[in-house]
């Protein structure tokens, strides 16, 4: 879901990538996590940084992935894998991803509501739009990033939310 709603990534796919080297006597494989083709067409190799640290055996592992990916042109990313709050966000937001139609009168008069920073419930009730349907328009705004909230403020709690620049 992080990758989906990374608004530089524009496709990915998982484990389609898989490294085979020798050093020495022994062989070795790794496969990335994800490889995503970039906004601006450039590809990057994605690794989940292992949740219990890094040892020598997978900084072995990412520099010969960083040895390949240099010599193809790609980037690496090293992400870790959300925690806590900010991935309960990241799943509530995730249901809001793909949106059915939307009335462009009232998603303009949701982001209107949040020109200033508000609680979510208040900004929702005050735009004029029923307020359900208001919820739902901005947590899909929250999903494209075009309104923006405190990722540490759980979102049924209806943290502060602001429009981003330019969301108009």
């Amino acid at each position: 879901m992080e990758l989906d709603f990374d608004p530089e990534i524009v496709r990915f796919s998982g484990e389609p990538v898989e490294l085979h080297w020798r050093s020495g006597r022994a062989k070795y494989r790794w496969r990335t996590d994800f490889v995503a083709r970039m906004r601006d067409g450039s590809r990057c190799a994605v690794v989940v940084r292992p949740p219990h640290g890094i040892g020598p055996q997978w900084q072995e592992r990412l520099a010969a992935l960083d040895e390949v990916a240099q010599a193809a042109d790609w980037q690496v990313q090293v992400r870790s894998v959300l925690r806590g709050t900010r991935l309960e966000n990241l799943m509530w937001l995730a249901d809001y991803r793909f949106t059915d139609r939307v009335d462009p009168e009232q998603e303009q008069a949701v982001l209107d509501a949040f020109r200033r920073r508000r609680p979510l419930f208040e900004g929702a009730g005050a735009c004029g739009v029923p307020e359900l349907p208001a919820v739902d328009l901005a947590y899909g705004l929250m999903w494209q990033r075009r309104l923006l909230f405190d990722w540490d403020q759980p979102l049924p709690q209806g943290p502060l939310v602001w429009a981003a620049e330019g969301a108009a």
